[in-house]
């Protein structure tokens, strides 16, 4: 029930986030960016942050660390 909801959660947020990493984007000029190097870039710089934030289990982590 609830304990495989919340694995099935943390999946999504950790499919979405290894995907964010292969995803190519549009820069300011429109062009299709396709280079790893700039995709992980911009993804470092931008969302990755707030994926982490959202899927690391702190909850958990500071149990387990107490």
């Amino acid at each position: 029930g609830q304990v495989y909801s919340y694995v099935l959660l943390l999946f999504c947020f950790g499919l979405d986030m290894i995907l964010s990493f292969q995803t190519a984007y549009f820069d300011k000029s429109q062009t299709l960016v396709f280079s790893r190097k700039l995709i992980i870039r911009k993804y470092t710089s931008g969302w990755l942050p707030i994926d982490l934030v959202s899927t690391v289990p702190f909850d958990k982590l500071v149990k387990v660390a107490a």
